[in-house]
Order: structure tokens, then C-alpha cells, then sequence
């Protein structure tokens, strides 16, 4: 609940919204100079920024420019290789990628932060390098400081989906693309149906869950 709502009384809240340190973890495959204005505008003191670049040898030349602006800046982090991933729409790759910045920003074993403290943060905002911010960074800190550390931020639509039978479809995901290779059972009333419901790809995290 937001702070002052008197619904629970062991939530832990932040007591001064400045505190808060956000670390982004941002998506990109190309267009270094629309990444860059993205990180210069949401920066402020106690951010940390992770960049995951497709690992396609297309992306090579947006990772390169982004690695030069990052060795100015030690509150940005680019990850490296081998923990580029090649992604593609769709495919569990967007999800690997994810994972990769998240292990990253955890200093899990294995990655480039390994032997040095994992990055400090309260709140991981997952975004796409195409996004840019339609509030301060104020309001954008006042707001999430209002919830509990703890709260995590997903937009779920609370309509269940009715695909079409042929969208039922199992795909493999190889060649830098996602392959349909059959066609499977719609899940519906005569088949064991259940509600399906969308959600956006882009989140907010409590450190907590992120880990």
C-alpha cells in the first residue's frame, strides 16, 4: 500500500524519496546516441545503469560506441562478452538477456563484476533503450519511494485473452529467429481452458525479487 494508507503496519518505506537508488537495466540493439540521451536523462546521484547490446554482429558497432561512453562514467555498466545475447522478438532470448543484467548487477559468479561488491540499488527498472521519460526525476522517485521497498510494479491486463485456434503454436527459437514447427491444442473450455492474461515485458523490481 502507499505510505500513510494505515493497512500495514510492518511495510518498510524509504523516509526521504531522495534516497532512493534505481538501477536501470536497459535493452538496446542499435542507435547508441537515443541510449545515451536515455541514460543522461533519467541520471542522478545514486543511479546505476546496466546495458545489455544484442549480441548480433549488427549491433557491434552501437555496442562499441556505448562501451567508449561508458569507460567515462562508473555509474554505467555495459555488459560484455560472452554475456551478449543474440535476441530475437519473441523468444526466450529477451528473457535471457534480462537474466544476464540481473546476474550482472548481483555479482553473481561468472560475471565481469565477480570479486567486486554486487551494484547498490532499491529498485531495478527493466526499459528498452527506445523509451524515454514523461515525468521528472522527482516525481519518478517520489512515486516509487510511496510504495514499500518491497513492492514490485507490473502491468498486468486484467481482461483475459482469447487467442484464436491458430494462434496455438509451438515455436523453436534457432538462425536468429523463431521458427513455427506445430501446430498445438487451443486451450479452452473442453480442454482444461484457463484464463490467460498479458502483461508488458517492462517491470519494476524490489532488489529483493530481482535477487
Amino acid at each position: 500500500p502507499p505510505k500513510g494508507d494505515g493497512t500495514n503496519d510492518t511495510a518498510v518505506y524509504l523516509e526521504d524519496a531522495d534516497d532512493l537508488r534505481l538501477l536501470y537495466g536497459i535493452l538496446t540493439h542499435a542507435d547508441p546516441e537515443a541510449t545515451i540521451r536515455l541514460v543522461e536523462a533519467l541520471h542522478q546521484e545514486g543511479h546505476m545503469f546496466v546495458i545489455h547490446v544484442d549480441g548480433k554482429e549488427s549491433s557491434d558497432d552501437a555496442y562499441q560506441a556505448l562501451v567508449e561512453y561508458a569507460a567515462t562514467r562508473d555509474y554505467v555498466h555495459v555488459l560484455a562478452h560472452p554475456h551478449r545475447v543474440r535476441a530475437n522478438w519473441g523468444g526466450f532470448s529477451l528473457v535471457n538477456a534480462t537474466l544476464q543484467i540481473l546476474r550482472y548487477s548481483l555479482g553473481h559468479e561468472g560475471y565481469p563484476s565477480e570479486g567486486k561488491a554486487p551494484l547498490e540499488f532499491h529498485k531495478f527498472v527493466h526499459m528498452a533503450s527506445t523509451t524515454y521519460p514523461i515525468a521528472s526525476n522527482a516525481e519518478i522517485r517520489r512515486r516509487l519511494a510511496s510504495y514499500p521497498l518491497d513492492a514490485n510494479f507490473v502491468h498486468v491486463v486484467f481482461k483475459p485473452s482469447s487467442p484464436a485456434p491458430g494462434a496455438w503454436n509451438y515455436f523453436v527459437e534457432c538462425d536468429d529467429a523463431l521458427h513455427r514447427i506445430y501446430r498445438l491444442t487451443p486451450l479452452d473450455d473442453l480442454n482444461w481452458g484457463i484464463d490467460i492474461y498479458t502483461s508488458s515485458q517492462w517491470f519494476v523490481l524490489s532488489r529483493e525479487f530481482a535477487a
